[in-house]
């Protein structure tokens, strides 16, 4: 290797003996690139069978998480204190975040009318006020950024009072 950077230049032997190192050395290369192939593909499998088990095991802890056992009416009463002052139309915030948990969630929160009592409408609304990406699967028929939000708000409301904030 020391004569790579002189100006060594090998006699026709010595060429054949680096040939044929050359091509023990390109085998052996081969032979290792077909080991790391084998063991990317065990490694895939592995990985494969992890994410399997994992995905098991959150089903499972999902089954035994301490929540399951409140109550519906225990979770509505949760739910309503985790109503805000001024509840805005974003599934990032209560009411409609306790939509996006699972379905029993959705379920109570849909027959919880005192979570949809409160709502604000102001008149100039900031970008983000409708979250675009959820209002399409909440609100459908998304004639304009505030009517619809209001009409899922009367609706869930039900016979209770609402309260409007302009």
């Amino acid at each position: 290797m020391a004569t790579l950077r002189t100006d060594f230049a090998p006699d026709n032997d010595q060429v054949t003996r680096i040939k044929n190192t050359i091509s023990l050395e390109s085998q052996v290369l081969s032979e290792l690139l077909h080991k790391v192939g084998d063991l990317e593909e065990q490694l895939r499998s592995v990985r494969a069978q992890w994410q399997a088990v994992y995905h098991s095991v959150s089903i499972y802890d999902a089954l035994v998480a301490p929540i399951r056992k409140l109550s519906s009416e225990l979770l509505m009463e949760i739910f309503e204190h985790c109503t805000e002052e001024r509840p805005s139309f974003s599934a990032r915030n209560c009411p409609l975040l306790l939509t996006h948990i699972c379905h029993k969630w959705r379920r109570i929160a849909h027959a919880s009318p005192r979570l949809w009592t409160q709502i604000a409408i102001g008149t100039q609304y900031p970008q983000d006020t409708v979250d675009h990406a959820f209002s399409a699967n909440v609100f459908p028929r998304r004639d304009t950024r505030i009517t619809e939000p209001v009409y899922f708000w009367l609706k869930n409301s039900g016979s209770l009072p609402l309260e409007i904030s302009l």
